[in-house]
């Protein structure tokens, strides 16, 4: 079980990178209007959650390798776990694709922001300083 605290837990939760309190999302996932809307700045200790133009694109490069590795996965479960066939595989691939689509978007910005920013316990002190 992952511990609430740990970074892993915090990013597939999609919460802030820096204070671990905030969702970086508004919305739910499922919600279909503004799936990716983020708010400029985390509501809690104010980081700049797009910090210049284009920033998320490499997150289009994490999406891709995560999307390859689990349809890889369920594509090997279904033809040699359960031996379907190739078009029935077809159809259970697009299904988990569409399905997949919404978390696997916000969980690559999620994985993207967290390399660029770490969590600082001691981030409510340092906004008062600033304040």
């Amino acid at each position: 079980m992952m511990l609430k605290n740990s970074k892993i837990y915090n990013i597939f939760a999609t919460k802030c990178p820096h204070c671990r309190e905030r969702n970086m999302f508004p919305t739910k996932l499922f919600s279909f209007r503004g799936l990716l809307d983020m708010p400029k700045h985390c509501p809690s200790c104010g980081i700049d959650f797009e910090p210049e133009p284009g920033f998320y694109w490499g997150a289009m490069y994490i999406a891709y390798g995560l999307s390859s590795f689990v349809l890889l996965a369920v594509a090997a479960v279904c033809m040699i776990g359960f031996e379907m066939e190739l078009y029935p595989t077809w159809g259970v691939l697009v299904v988990v694709a569409i399905l997949g689509f919404m978390y696997n978007a916000r969980l690559s910005r999620a994985i993207w922001l967290s390399f660029w920013h770490t969590y600082d316990p001691d981030w409510r002190k340092k906004k008062a300083e600033r304040n």
